[in-house]
Parts: C-alpha cells; structure tokens; sequence
C-alpha cells in the first residue's frame, strides 16, 4: 500500500502533542473560577521516547488517540500516547510536557 496515501509520521506525532495539550487545557478549565475564565497554560515538549509506528493510516480515516498521564512531577508531565484505528494500534510514544505556570 502507497504511503502517499497514508497520514503522515510527523503528523502522528504531532497529533498526539495537541492531545497531550488539549488534555492541559482541560484541566485548567476544570479548575476555571465560577465565571468561567481561565488562561492554559503555555507548554512544550521536553523529550519523545519510544516514538513507535505500526502503521500509518490511509488519508480521510478516523483515527483516536489515548493519552495517558504516567506522572507529574512540578511542571513536568510524563504522559504515553497511543494513536489508533478500530482496535488496532497505530503508534504509541512517551512524552515529557513541561508547562509554564
């Protein structure tokens, strides 16, 4: 199968850091004073591990990513990140976020 029709590695990659970021805005806005204002926070990523692609999905798929915070020490957040399609796994990564507070 033509990997010209398949989403790219990088951007899998970047899918799971706006996932990792969308989860970082959700718990700000959880914590949101009672007229609903909130400011996320401002992050990067620190480090990527165990950047692992089974496979890449076809263009104009559905695909779901899991993310998964391992620990939180500080500023830092250790999170796994699995990209998948149906039950089949995609990819999968280790990431360090840092967030600036």
């Amino acid at each position: 199968f033509n990997t010209a029709d398949c989403f790219s590695a990088e951007g899998l990659l970047e899918n799971m850091a706006q996932s990792a970021a969308l989860r970082s805005g959700w718990l700000a806005a959880e914590k949101a004073g009672k007229d609903g204002s909130f400011s996320p926070p401002v992050g990067f990523i620190g480090s990527v591990k165990k950047f692992i692609i089974h496979r890449l999905p076809k263009i104009n798929t559905y695909i779901t990513t899991e993310i998964t915070a391992v620990a939180e020490i500080f500023n830092a957040t250790m999170i796994t990140a699995r990209i998948m399609q149906n039950k089949d796994i995609l990819a999968e990564a280790e990431l360090k976020i840092f967030l600036n507070q």
